[in-house]
């Protein structure tokens, strides 16, 4: 029987090889890959990883990266070297389903690279394409973009689909070789024709911003169409934008949803997140917070920052949470913080100052409200104000409170408005006295709801204070601070 499976599979494989490599008029990459997968089933190591690539690029094939992953895995602990190759590169980026583990990657590459470079000085494909990719990261040997360009132009010369992109790539962005946009179009449109999804999804971005060729949306959609309809979920989220936006085709947002869920199915979080904030706010899809939250969730779980601020923002949010919920809050905000996402930056220093879902430690709010506004965002600008103001976390220091109202009020942020008018209103942190100016603030923030704004801008009025005395002026923001809950609007209301 186990002499039988050999044969069948041998007979797989070969009739595989014939169909994906054989003469032209051969040539038929569907049945290659039916033949592959027989002789894969069969456990025939070579035939699991021909089959595996066939997965990635979507050659003969859906593109199913997390189904190749699998297939690399197999071959790999059938010892073949090839698939350890691709298996540190997916490792490295985190695709087909494999956690993003750059050190696993490095051990991967540790353990196989002097195979490789051996096989590669005689000029073999893959091996030439992956230690290019070595000098590429950085893995093994020390980063080298021209030493990296050199090893995928041989690769690329042998046919190596992978390292024609890359070469492309290469181009495009001038990395080891001068920038040459039309010779970018060059190397992915030959590879593109023959089915290449990574290809054809970088020809399309290239007639989507006129990189090498005259900006033309419709042939960036058709591009990008070719490879969605192949399985590949990074073409399938482009197409589900380019309805959603008219680009390149008619704008239809039912067909804009059902691409974006054919990608976000297959794991794409930039898919997941955008359907997620589809559903949480009801935009073009019928409103559905269970199903936003699933693919915040999903989206943030694959490191996506805006998904995991958003899903921290959803947990806090929740009515009546537990602490373990805004415990997870905090976790999704540090994640995406230490990603860089300054919102997050500024609601993990809120919850620090405040003991939410964390113990209150006032100087690391203060270091993460630091962060997040020297990138401009309101929220810290104003709560690190607040610190300065009154002395929480940092020596007290009036006028830097201040400039950082200012800094959050001239961006519109409504209590940061109110409190800078109480500044100029009592000459406070070096501000020369000023009625009118607070006047103007106290507006600025009445106008959007704030309620204080309203109580303090109706007493101006009452009073004339940095503005003519108006009684019926007075009475309306007076009435609409009591309206709102301000104790002493609607005191000064009662009073005769």
């Amino acid at each position: 029987e186990n002499t039988r499976r050999v044969g069948m599979s041998e007979e797989g494989y070969l009739k595989g090889l014939e169909y994906r490599y054989g003469e032209q008029s051969v040539r038929d990459l569907g049945k290659a890959a039916v033949q592959f997968r027989k002789a894969a089933e069969k456990g025939r190591t070579d035939a699991q990883y021909e089959l595996a690539l066939m997965l990635y690029h979507g050659f003969g094939a859906q593109c199913n990266w997390e189904e190749a992953a699998s297939w690399f895995i197999r071959a790999a602990e059938g010892g073949n070297i090839y698939a350890q190759g691709w298996l540190a590169f997916m490792h490295y980026y985190g695709r087909g389903g494999l956690e993003k583990n750059l050190e696993h990657a490095r051990q991967l590459v540790d353990e196989h690279l002097a195979e490789w470079q051996e096989l590669a000085d005689n000029d073999d494909a893959g091996a030439c394409a992956r230690i290019g990719w070595c000098y590429a990261t950085g893995l093994g040997v020390g980063q080298d973009d021209a030493k990296a360009m050199e090893w995928y132009q041989v690769a690329a010369d042998e046919g190596n689909e992978w390292a024609l992109v890359a070469v492309g790539h290469a181009f495009k962005v001038g990395k080891g070789v001068q920038q040459n946009a039309d010779r970018s179009v060059e190397w992915y449109r030959r590879v593109a024709a023959c089915g290449d999804v990574l290809a054809q999804q970088q020809l399309a971005a290239c007639y989507a911003e006129g990189i090498g060729v005259p900006q033309d949306d419709r042939e960036a959609f058709k591009w990008y169409q070719r490879a969605a309809k192949q399985g590949y979920c990074d073409a399938q989220y482009m197409v589900g934008m380019c309805y959603r936006d008219g680009r390149g085709v008619a704008r239809n947002v039912d067909k804009a949803a059902k691409w974006l869920g054919r990608a976000a199915a297959q794991g794409d979080e930039a898919a997941q997140f955008t359907l997620a904030t589809w559903y949480h706010h009801g935009d073009g899809v019928p409103k559905d917070i269970a199903k936003a939250l699933e693919l915040y969730r999903h989206a943030a779980q694959r490191g996506h920052s805006s998904a995991q601020y958003n899903l921290g923002v959803f947990i806090q949010m929740m009515p009546d949470a537990d602490p373990k919920l805004k415990q997870e809050a905090v976790v999704w905000y540090r994640k995406a913080a230490d990603q860089g996402h300054v919102g997050a930056m500024a609601n993990l220093g809120t919850c620090y100052k405040g003991g939410v879902g964390v113990s209150e430690d006032v100087a690391q709010a203060v270091a993460w409200f630091e962060r997040a506004a020297a990138e401009g965002n309101v929220l810290a600008q104003f709560n690190l104000g607040l610190c300065y103001r009154y002395g929480t976390g940092v020596a007290q220091d009036i006028d830097h409170a201040v400039q950082l109202y200012l800094q959050a009020a001239e961006q519109g942020h409504p209590p940061a408005q109110n409190n800078l008018g109480q500044c100029y209103e009592k000459g406070l942190g070096g501000l020369d006295m000023d009625a009118p100016l607070a006047v103007k603030w106290y507006k600025l923030a009445a106008e959007q709801g704030h309620v204080r704004a309203k109580y303090n801008l109706g007493i101006c009025y009452k009073n004339g204070t940095g503005v003519t005395k108006n009684e019926a002026q007075a009475h309306q923001w007076l009435q609409e601070a009591a309206s709102d809950g301000d104790t002493d609007a609607k005191a000064q209301l009662d009073t005769p």
